[in-house]
């Protein structure tokens, strides 16, 4: 069963998904070793980590393209991509769903931001036409060889109304998507109302807005009508503030004691095990 197939049967069943967030291949490999059964490559967390930069459409395609093969590679689960606004026009949607689609992406979300976009926590968005954005699901959805690929339709649109927003998702949906998603942060009695409107076609996002409950149990989000629940975000902030903290405490301390390390730190034996360093040790037996 290939990752898209594993994903398409995942969303068959009643149970709602976790969907942790990656940003790299060893972040990924970490998700993977807890057992989670799919993976969300954070946009955010690609620029912020690759460029240095803010989510603000700054990434190349190729660039982000290039960064889903090293992570779809490292594991066995399937990996969901932000592909933003998929770059462009509708010659640019084609493009990119073939480029995921080469390097082994399980599917993508796409957004209806113009070009260049802005992180959906980000104030001052602009969206384009319904028309334009249901075009372009249906190029992405001519376009893939594999119709196992999964594509999800996010709506930025909060600033045109609530009503304005399930209409643009209920046309998402009639143009392919197979999950749809929310780009904009809404209070929690809002989420229970899109739930129950597309109850088991959405796809949230958690751990960026500063509304949406993240305490809340998943078993919570499956009530609300929820098919998955990612967090693509809150491991990239979990490792910007680890390596800020320990960097810190070395300059202020002048150094770090081991008892210090062994609190702060993956164990070198850990980490090459989720790296398969005995894999790749296994090849010298060529040698003898």
């Amino acid at each position: 069963m290939t990752t898209r197939q594993k994903f398409r049967k995942l969303i068959k069943e009643e149970q709602c998904i976790m969907v942790p967030g990656a940003y790299d291949s060893m972040s990924a490999r970490i998700i993977q070793s807890l057992g989670f059964d799919a993976i969300d490559i954070t946009g955010f967390g690609v620029e912020a980590s690759r460029l240095g930069q803010p989510d603000l459409g700054l990434a190349s395609m190729s660039e982000v393209v290039d960064q889903a093969w090293s992570i779809a590679r490292s594991v066995d689960i399937p990996v969901i991509a932000d592909a933003d606004t998929c770059y462009g026009g509708l010659v640019n949607v084609a493009r990119t769903v073939r480029a995921f689609e080469t390097v082994g992406i399980a599917g993508i979300h796409m957004e209806d931001q113009v070009t260049p976009k802005k992180c959906g926590a980000m104030a001052g968005k602009s969206i384009i036409s319904t028309q334009e954005m249901v075009a372009k699901i249906k190029v992405a959805r001519d376009t893939l060889d594999d119709k196992d690929f999964i594509v999800i339709g996010r709506c930025d649109g909060k600033h045109l109304g609530k009503d304005e927003v399930k209409r643009r998702l209920n046309a998402y949906l009639e143009a392919g998507s197979d999950l749809i998603m929310l780009g904009d942060d809404y209070e929690v009695e809002d989420l229970r109302d899109f739930g129950q409107e597309f109850f088991g076609k959405l796809y949230l996002v958690t751990g960026v807005f500063s509304t949406v409950p993240m305490c809340m149990p998943v078993s919570e989000y499956a009530a609300m009508g929820y098919k998955a629940v990612a967090y693509p975000v809150v491991g990239f902030l979990a490792a910007a503030k680890a390596i800020h903290d320990v960097y810190d405490s070395i300059k202020n301390n002048k150094g770090l004691s081991p008892e210090e390390h062994q609190k702060r730190c993956m164990p070198n034996p850990r980490v090459n095990e989720l790296l398969e360093l005995d894999k790749w040790l296994a090849l010298e037996r060529f040698m003898d």
